[in-house]
């Protein structure tokens, strides 16, 4: 039904009604106004003055009623025409679609009538039995008419027989600018072929979300306020009401990174998290997903290549809770659709979003909501998209074909998908029916918030479709040839010959000249300065290009309405702008100016003004021997207030602001002075907030507070310097190792930070040394007396209990050790007993036995695998933290980029409290630098961590030179109960039947038997048993395995798995369908040429495929698998032959990375004597190549007992 207020709403449409009110004598109009009011009129048409109509009567069949209007005499129109010509104010409104009211009056000047004067003016004819004209159903029509002119106020003199676009192309005048064009068609917006075959994806890495505009004042401004076309209220505002309710819904989406251990939401601290956790719509995601959209005529999006999920709200459900470290395990495909989402949900938080109209089949029209290009940064983010998603992920069909977009219309298409599903969830209110029922009724808060379609077919709604177009196309000006440029001048402060300000006091002339403001025309082509308004208005040079320079001037006038009398005035005298109007001009017409694409020419100092800000004055002090952390004096601070670079006193801060207001001159630049930002800094001085020694720490480090740059005298610069630079620190004598440079670098490190009190996080990556780097540590301690007293405590995961032994013993062999584990544990708590200089624990006795462990002093604390403390709310981390220690170290090499929460947690262990708590550190670093990937933000993170973070990569330049091309690995593994009594059953009864063979074939033969075996119980007991798939905790080496795939699965590498049996290879395989949700490759002899040669092809190409488990046999020769950076021998074949041969099917030609090979050997067994046997003996390491195994089976009785027996 019709709005009573639908009707007049325009200065054009409100004086047809009111010229036919003043003749309506018989007082008939208003009857008709009711019939309009209940949608009595169909199918109103309009054809120059023809109007035709149907109106429901009282009858069962409508009425038909006709109006015709006369033409204005062809001599009248010349004349008129002639006028408007002669008048550049009435034709820039024009070019902007604008009919001035102006032109009425310039009408009745020339006793031209444009309305009727009479209803005999008007040839009306209705087909119902009313004698009287107009009759009711005349008048409806009449009132429907009115509507049409508020959507199109050109229909009043096309009414009257002057098409004025086509009458004053004759003048030269063309008004074909966007207001009036058609509305664009869908094959108009989406343009096909993209000629890429892949696309660098790595780009969508870079994004910086931070830099979306809050744009929702400045682009709804762009906009006219009450557009004729929406009856019931100003559509302007109710959008800005709705994109209000869409931005906050998107910023709460945005303080949620999904997946996050700690939980991203205040005080959600559930302790059963991970981070690679996901929700439940994104287990419904497959990594062999690879999303293809289809777009239909009518704009629908079909989608397809998502198996568990069939269509886009689905789609965008499950990306909103997949974990951001778990992208790399998707197809490109789909992982770039990540970023695209959360660019949309900022686009949306910062209102930087604009709807298009566009016209589908019949008189059906779709609205679709895109990223505000307006903006450059909005558009660099854009294109920088568009370069990065791969080829081919949106489609359109074309009679039968079915064709790529362009990679901009991919883009843009993409991002409007996203768009629209957000605006449409979220524009009404929440858990508001009645606002949602009243949108769903309502044809244009449907198109713009709900289904995003609409079909304008009533009657009086036939220009509604492009009064909405006309409405929008602000936001869709195409480039102009010819624009206007504002230019500001700041004459009064004067320059020296080097540029520089000659300034006498620092508020020199802030009540001196005011600014001066000039208009200028540019031309997109040439390379040429603009040129003044004044001349472009009289220069006949300029005659051809003058209009379209005036059509903008015009469209400027809106916002700042003082240039309309500078334009009239010929533009010779530049507008004056004093210091106090300047921030209006700034902060709210400049904005919008720039959103129309007209470029502002500004001081350099204005375009960086400046505004005051709380800072500190940082003073270094003398440290105590307590430690720098521990030293309350270490740093001291003032209070000031930076000004830029400059940091004023109090003082001088109130003698700047002293009676001045808006933009004030100072030291070269130029400050705004916000009252109210004025008044909550006088608060914040008179008031400080209390700052810890942390804090404190924290803001001398990034070298800013609350954004605002600090000062540092001298002594404070000297202590951040020693925080920076370890220096070089003398390797310990005792240690038996080379350290590569690298090594040395991060042995100083760890050194300088124990020694001064700080803690340490290591993290790098896998494979480049560690432990060696942590040992050096200790062993310097020692050398320094500093674990006379208190000693070190290093807790582990129980599967590297035997390496840390073995790489102590190896490398610092004076370092005392024991390890406080097992059932039989015992700590050296007597007065006077000695104590070892190294302790060795596990999480689950730290956990257990953590008083006995707090209750002894330690000089040093260090956890290897930390991420088993990143949930800050577990028992076991809080028994870790509980642990009081002189210094703390924490090792991983788990990758902390996507994981800040987690980082938090392991960096509080190391340093407490330095990053305050966690929801403090989620809001002023996680979400900044997760959600919103702000690069200041990160920087900031860097400089406050860089002393207590250590992370080299094995790709990092200052590495990789250092590095062997291999590096190889022994990872010993402690047998399971269940395997060490299966393994000393088959021993005692291998040893026995082998005692009483004295053949010595039949020995050897059994010997080899006893094994292989003894290889499988090692391996896993259900291998020796053939008991299929069982749990991998009954093995010592299983779990080793999956901690080390859990490692190299986050760090995103690819690695091959070694085994000689085939039986081995299928427990490895269910166990980590089991663990990761997706079947693994397994290439083994019994695989065809083709199905292994398709394995090898999706190994090396496809980026989910991380793990290749091959048996030896079958995988050891042949094969280019230069994908992997890492190999892991899971049982040894004692044949260095044969596992070089393995090794080298990653590490050969083509290979780009270094590669880490795992040995896994299971301590205390035979496998582990047979490994320093052969290592310890060049001989027999070299009668392994030809013999293999065979020469074990020569062994005497002694020494074959001495061999497999469990020490």
């Amino acid at each position: 039904m019709v709005s009573r207020a639908a009707f007049g709403q325009t200065w054009w449409g409100e004086q047809w009604l009111d010229a036919l009110t003043h003749i309506d004598y018989d007082n008939r109009l208003p009857r008709g106004r009711s019939y309009a009011n209940k949608g009595a009129v169909k199918n109103l048409t309009v054809s120059g003055g023809a109007i035709a109509a149907s109106v429901k009567g009282s009858r069962l069949r409508p009425y038909r009623v006709s109006i015709a209007v006369p033409p204005i005499a062809a001599r009248d129109i010349t004349r008129l025409l002639d006028r408007i010509a002669a008048d550049p104010a009435l034709i820039a409104g024009m070019l902007n679609g604008k009919l001035d009211p102006a032109l009425l009056a310039l009408a009745g000047e020339l006793g031209v009538a444009v309305f009727p004067t009479r209803w005999q003016d008007l040839a009306m004819d209705c087909s119902c039995p009313d004698w009287a004209v107009p009759c009711k159903h005349l008048a409806a029509a009449i009132y429907l008419l009115s509507r049409e002119i508020d959507g199109n106020p050109f229909l009043v003199f096309s009414l009257r027989g002057v098409d004025l676009t086509a009458a004053l192309k004759a003048h030269g005048i063309h008004l074909d600018d966007d207001a009036g064009a058609a509305l664009p068609t869908l094959s108009e917006l989406l343009p096909t072929g993209d000629e890429r075959t892949e696309a660098d994806t790595r780009l969508l890495d870079g994004l910086d979300f931070s830099l979306v505009p809050e744009l929702s004042e400045a682009l709804l401004r762009v906009l006219p306020e009450r557009p004729p076309f929406f009856a019931a209220g100003d559509f302007r505002a109710t959008l800005g009401r709705a994109l209000a309710r869409v931005a906050k819904a998107a910023r709460k989406a945005l303080d949620v990174v999904p997946g996050d251990g700690a939980g991203y939401q205040k005080g959600d601290q559930k302790g059963d998290q991970t981070g690679d956790q996901t929700g439940d719509a994104a287990v419904l995601l497959s990594p062999d997903d690879r999303p293809v959209v289809l777009l239909d005529a009518n704009n629908a999006a079909t989608l397809s290549g998502v198996a568990g999920i069939g269509d886009w709200p689905q789609l965008v459900a499950a990306l909103g809770e997949l974990a951001p470290a778990r992208l790399p395990d998707f197809q490109p495909e789909l992982a770039a659709l990540q970023p695209l989402r959360l660019l949309a949900l900022h686009l949306l938080a910062r209102g930087a979003v604009v709807p298009q109209i566009l016209a589908l089949k019949g008189q059906a029209v779709a609205l679709r909501w895109l990223p505000a290009t307006l903006d450059p940064a909005v558009r660099a983010l854009l294109q920088r998209v568009q370069a990065a998603l791969p080829p081919g992920r949106v489609t359109v069909r074309e009679g039968r074909r079915t064709l790529p977009l362009s990679a901009e219309a991919q883009a843009t298409v993409l991002c409007s998908l996203f768009l629209d599903h957000f605006i449409h969830a979220w524009s009404t209110a929440d858990g508001d029916k009645a606002a949602g029922d009243k949108a769903a009724g309502d044809k244009t808060l449907a198109l713009f918030f709900l289904g995003g379609r609409a079909l304008y077919d009533g009657p009086g709604e036939g220009s509604v479709a492009a009064g909405i177009h006309a409405w929008l196309a602000r936001f869709h000006l195409a480039r102009r040839e010819h624009a206007p440029v504002l230019c500001l001048d700041d004459g009064a402060a004067q320059e020296d010959e080097h540029g520089e300000r000659d300034e006498h006091d620092e508020r020199a002339g802030h009540n001196g000249d005011p600014f001066a403001l000039i208009l200028a025309a540019e031309s997109g082509a040439a390379l040429q300065p603009p040129v003044a308004l004044a001349t472009v208005l009289a220069d006949p040079a300029w005659a051809q290009a003058r209009f379209a320079v005036l059509q903008t001037v015009s469209l400027l006038a809106e916002f700042y309405p003082p240039l309309n009398a500078y334009v009239s005035a010929g533009a010779r005298t530049p507008l004056r702008i004093a210091a106090d109007a300047l921030p209006a001009f700034l902060f709210d017409t400049l904005p919008v100016v720039r959103l129309l694409g007209i470029r502002a020419l500004l001081p350099k100092a204005l375009e960086r003004l400046l505004r005051p800000r709380l800072s500190l004055q940082v003073k270094g002090q003398a440290a105590d021997g307590g430690g720098f952390l521990n030293a309350d004096d270490v740093f001291g601070f003032d209070w000031r207030v930076a000004v830029g670079d400059r940091l004023l006193t109090q003082e001088a801060f109130e003698e700047l602001v002293r009676d001045a207001t808006g933009v004030i001159r100072f030291k070269g630049g130029y400050v705004y002075l916000d009252p109210a930002e004025i008044e909550r800094l006088r608060a914040q001085l008179a008031r400080p907030p209390a700052l810890s020694n942390s804090e404190l720490l924290r803001a001398a480090l990034a070298g800013e507070y609350a954004g605002a740059a600090i000062g540092l005298d001298d002594a404070a610069q000297r202590l951040l310097q020693q925080l920076r630079e370890a220096g070089d620190v003398e390797l310990p004598g005792a240690i038996e190792a080379t350290l590569r440079p690298y090594q040395q670098r991060g042995y100083a490190w760890l050194y300088r930070n124990a020694r001064l009190g700080f803690g340490s996080v290591i993290a790098d990556d896998m494979g480049l040394g560690k432990t060696l780097q942590v040992i050096a540590t200790l062993q310097k301690l020692r050398d320094d007396g500093a674990l006379d007293d208190a000693k070190a405590l290093v807790i582990v995961p129980t599967s590297l209990l035997t390496n840390w032994q073995k790489e102590i013993a190896r490398f610092a062999p004076t370092l005392s050790v024991a390890v406080f584990h097992g059932t039989r544990r015992e700590l050296a708590t007597r007065q006077g007993a000695q104590r070892p200089d190294v302790l060795l624990t596990t999480y689950g006795i730290a956990r257990s036995e953590a008083a006995a462990l707090k209750a002894l002093a330690w000089r040093v604390l260090v956890v290897d695998e930390a991420q088993n403390i990143k949930n800050p709310a577990t028992a076991q981390t809080r028994a870790v933290k509980a642990i009081p220690a002189g210094s703390f170290i924490a090792m991983s090499g788990t990758p902390v980029e996507n994981r800040l929460s987690e980082y938090w947690s392991i960096m509080d262990f190391a340093n407490r409290g330095y990053l305050g708590r966690l929801p403090q550190f989620v809001k002023e670093y996680a979400v900044p630098i997760q959600t919103h990937r702000d690069q200041q933000a990160v920087e900031r993170f860097r400089r406050v961590t860089a002393p207590f973070l250590l992370r080299r990569l094995k790709s990092d330049r200052t590495i990789i030179d250092d590095l062997p091309d291999k590096i190889e690995q022994d990872q010993y593994c402690s047998l399971s109960a269940a395997q060490s009594a299966l393994y000393e059953s088959v021993v005692q009864e291998g040893l026995r039947v082998i005692a009483g063979e004295s053949d010595t074939f039949r020995r050897q033969g059994l010997v080899l038997q006893m094994i292989l075996a003894l290889k499988q119980i090692c391996n896993h007991p259900a291998q020796y048993l053939k008991q299929g798939q069982a749990d991998a905790a009954l093995s010592g080496k299983a779990e080793r395995f999956l901690e080390l795939i859990d490692e190299i699965h986050a760090s995103h590498g690819k690695v091959l798995v070694f085994t000689q049996f085939r039986e081995m290879g299928e427990l490895l395989a269910g166990w980590l369908r089991q663990r990761y949700a997706r079947e693994p490759l397994f290439l083994h002899g019994g695989l065809a040429r083709g199905r292994r040669d398709a394995l090898v092809e999706r190994f090396q190409n496809d980026r989910t495929e991380q793990v290749f488990l091959l048996s030896l046999k079958a995988g050891g020769t042949g094969l280019n698998l230069t994908a992997a950076s890492s190999v892991i021998h899971y049982d040894l074949w004692w044949n260095p032959a044969v596992e070089a041969q393995a090794t080298d099917r990653a590490y050969r030609i083509g290979q780009q990375q270094n590669v880490q090979v795992h040995r896994l050997i299971t301590r205390a067994t035979f496998e582990e004597r047979i490994n320093d046997m052969i290592r310890a003996k060049r001989e027999l390491a070299e009668l392994t190549v030809g013999s293999g195994e065979q020469w074990i089976g020569h062994l005497g009785r002694d020494e074959l007992a001495a061999l497999f027996t469990l020490h």
